[in-house]
């Protein structure tokens, strides 16, 4: 998953799958995340010294129609990830109370999980490769706690983002409509 090196939460990701030859794959892809990939970002990032980030996501696949080359798919993806941070000189909105805390230091963390319907097409290239492109749509619940706050400093009114990824601003459990868009590289290890 080349893509998730620069997303707004960095991490690797990499996963196996197998295809038999009948109609039903499955596969497992695992996300892990450490500060020093914050630099990979192409935008400057939220995120600081103790940044952690680990992802599971099983999949389910039925596959629709297949040829030499290419084979077309629907699936099911089960995900969790979890992430950690120590944030600095920021503020939060603390559940719906519409005030915003601003502190010196927080610990951060975020958990989420879900389940996606996808569909995709994976495409054989060369002999040992092959691009899966898929998208989907699903729902996922979302919880955010702020802890061991430094300073916290109360003011009234609502945080308002202009750019989405900021969602770590606002604590508290939240259910979600969830898309789901990518591509892979993989190495075909074994072709039957």
């Amino acid at each position: 998953m080349p893509l998730s090196l620069i997303d707004y939460t960095p991490r690797f990701r990499m996963g196996v799958e197998r295809l038999p030859v009948r109609k039903i794959g499955y596969g497992i892809d695992v996300g892990i995340g450490k500060s020093w990939l914050n630099s990979w970002r192409l935008a400057d990032s939220d995120w600081g010294n103790d940044y952690s980030f680990y992802e599971i996501r099983p999949e389910l696949k039925y596959v629709v129609k297949r040829d030499d080359r290419y084979f077309l798919y629907c699936g099911t993806e089960l995900f969790f990830l979890r992430m950690t941070d120590r944030l600095e000189d920021d503020y939060y909105q603390k559940g719906d109370s519409g005030n915003a805390i601003s502190y010196d230091r927080a610990r951060f963390q975020k958990q989420k999980y879900g389940i996606h319907i996808k569909a995709g097409v994976s495409h054989r290239l060369f002999e040992h490769f092959n691009v899966d492109i898929y998208g989907g749509t699903g729902v996922a619940e979302r919880v955010i706690e702020y802890s061991e706050v430094v300073n916290p400093v109360e003011g009234e009114g609502d945080i308002f983002v202009e750019w989405l990824p900021q969602n770590h601003l606002f604590e508290g459990r939240t259910v979600l409509f969830h898309l789901t868009l990518g591509f892979r590289v993989g190495y075909i290890i074994n072709k039957r």
